[in-house]
């Protein structure tokens, strides 16, 4: 089974699948294929933030050897939070999530406020399951105080599929409006999410959905 995956990003005004609040990176290392990234700005010039939290992740991505998949998701999202916390004078904070796919299964790292769904059999859940006990600790990338970065692994079958989004999602769409337009398929889904969000002068959402590549 192949993954499909559904990014757009739109940045004062202007639509694009990724420019600038989401990346790829093909590890291939570790037994890590595909990495994703989704930053969100919560304080601060949209662009030059992104930039700078991207510039954590992609350092740590070459020079970190992959001793567990967890602690070099981690490591990124440290370092972006270190980037940014250098500039603290100005307010700059954002949140980062990254996804590593490993075969059928997945690893998450998170931190700052994040909107993140998976369907699974049917039902929504607000965030993967090993997460929730540290879920809404900790400050956000740039910020001073106790940062926590949340990680979880889950296997990833047949017709599930992952959301990550902008925070602003919550206030367009309930959990059971949610699991309906995936009960629909992920290219409904996806079209009906990209219709909420067309009139949103910044915001970021990336879907991963696991489908049947037909082959068998």
């Amino acid at each position: 089974m192949d993954n499909s995956v559904i990014s757009f990003s739109v940045h004062a005004g202007e639509a694009d699948p990724l420019t600038p609040f989401i990346r790829f990176w093909d590890v291939n290392k570790g037994g890590i294929g595909k990495l994703y990234g989704v930053v969100e700005v919560l304080s601060g010039p949209a662009q030059d933030i992104s930039e700078v939290v991207w510039e954590g992740v992609e350092s740590s991505i070459k020079r970190q050897p992959v001793l567990s998949v967890t602690g070099y998701l981690q490591e990124m999202v440290e370092t972006s939070h270190k980037n940014l916390s250098a500039y603290a004078a100005r307010e700059w904070a954002a949140s980062l999530t990254l996804i590593a796919f490993q075969g059928d299964s997945f690893y998450l790292a998170t931190a700052g406020p994040s909107f993140i769904n998976l369907y699974e059999e049917g039902k929504i859940y607000d965030i993967p399951h090993a997460s929730r006990d540290t879920l809404g600790t900790g400050v956000a990338l740039g910020r001073p105080g106790d940062f926590v970065v949340h990680v979880a692994y889950q296997d990833f079958t047949e017709d599930n599929s992952l959301l990550i989004s902008w925070q602003g999602l919550k206030s367009l769409i309930n959990s059971e409006e949610l699991s309906a337009l995936f009960d629909r398929g992920s290219e409904i889904a996806s079209r009906n999410l990209y219709r909420l969000i067309n009139d949103e002068s910044e915001f970021a959402l990336l879907m991963v959905s696991k489908q049947d590549d037909g082959e068998g």
